[in-house]
């Protein structure tokens, strides 16, 4: 039977059904933005990605809360990673959480200061009032596609460290969060 909780050992099946389904999605997610990005606006790959944006990031943000919700009550038996390799772990997780939690909320603020609103699969998140708040488009808006990208580059330093522990320190990290 697998095991449910997290442990001094390994992650739970819980922390390891969330992480890799979030790692999925935030694929998925980069994928859209890069053809948003690269594309032309008639371009039909671009419009097939960048049409589930916004309800792949409301998706990613529900599972990161309950993620780290569930991630708190592990908290003291999860794996440990001892010395300063810990210290920068925990630094770099940190790091990621506020940034997978900050970019959809500043999405949403962004939807509802544009005047448009936001529905999630039918469900009305933010209304649509039709006038458009400067702040929360032009100021705070601004950071969800800086802070996109400066995620991209920490997930691939992340990817980085697995592969190092996985290749260099053979210390079973890798297969605590694979089973």
């Amino acid at each position: 039977m697998a095991q449910i909780a997290d442990s001094h050992e390994r992650y739970g099946l819980i922390s390891r059904t969330f992480h890799w389904a979030v790692a999925v999605l935030i694929v998925a997610q980069l994928l859209s933005a890069a053809a948003h990005a690269l594309f032309g606006r008639e371009n039909p790959v671009r419009g097939l990605l960048w049409s589930y944006h916004q309800t792949l990031g409301a998706t990613i943000l529900a599972l990161v809360v309950l993620r780290a919700l569930w991630g708190l009550t592990n908290l003291t038996r999860r794996p440990g990673h001892p010395g300063v390799v810990g210290v920068l772990s925990t630094i770099g997780h940190v790091a990621m959480y506020l940034l997978m939690l900050a970019i959809p909320s500043i999405a949403l603020i962004r939807a509802y200061g544009s005047g448009r609103g936001f529905d999630y699969l039918g469900l009305q998140l933010v209304p649509a009032t039709g006038q458009e708040v400067a702040w929360m488009t032009e100021g705070l808006g601004q950071f969800h596609s800086i802070f996109g990208w400066t995620l991209a580059v920490l997930i691939a330093g992340h990817i980085v460290m697995a592969i190092y522990h996985t290749r260099v320190l053979r210390d079973g990290t890798l297969q605590r969060m694979t089973g």
